[in-house]
């Protein structure tokens, strides 16, 4: 199991993967700030947003009851995150939000990025990036299905999901705000 320093790089790879797979499918909206960027951005309608988020907290809390048995059954780990310093752990998932939510609207959507084929890549890599850097201070989740399994499976305390929730939809908001801004001047 990937642990220490290469838990970003897996994290990363799989969202990489994950992206690839799921992108003629569902848009690969792994995460509700995503399906919320696209809302925004007029990809999705109003009825499809709650559909996606359903899927998504559900897959969360699947993905964190079989990943909290497998860790705790083989390796004897205790995968809990505290969170110690809520204004540095908001910034961080505001800020990583933003940066995910920024290069997944710029490989994914402006018509010179259409056919391309590093959009996976680019957003797989800035997972690892934003986990290797912010890790410590948030433990890097950026996903507030991924919260509300973590939660769930107790490997974080219900007090801090809205920490998760909050930050992660105020950064991908003000990361739609700002690409729409700059495609805007793009035209």
């Amino acid at each position: 199991m990937a642990s220490g320093v290469l838990s970003p790089l897996a994290v990363g790879f799989l969202l990489m993967a994950l992206t690839y797979s799921g992108m003629r499918i569902s848009g690969a909206h792994y995460n509700p700030a995503i399906t919320f960027i696209m809302l925004l951005q007029n990809k999705i309608t109003r009825d499809e947003f709650p559909l996606y988020v359903v899927a998504q907290v559900v897959g969360a809390a699947f993905a964190a009851a079989i990943s909290g048995f497998l860790l705790t059954a083989v390796a004897g780990m205790d995968m809990s995150m505290r969170t110690n310093h809520t204004m540095a752990a908001l910034v961080a998932e505001f800020v990583g939000a933003f940066a995910l939510a920024y290069v997944f609207l710029n490989v994914t959507l402006p018509a010179r990025a259409a056919g391309n084929m590093y959009y996976g890549a680019a957003i797989g890599l800035m997972v690892t990036a934003l986990s290797v850097t912010l890790g410590e201070v948030s433990g890097a989740v950026f996903n507030p299905a991924v919260a509300l399994g973590m939660a769930i499976s107790g490997k974080i305390a219900w007090g801090d999901v809205w920490l998760y929730v909050v930050a992660t939809f105020l950064g991908a908001g003000a990361a739609s705000t700002v690409f729409t801004l700059l495609e805007a001047q793009e035209d």
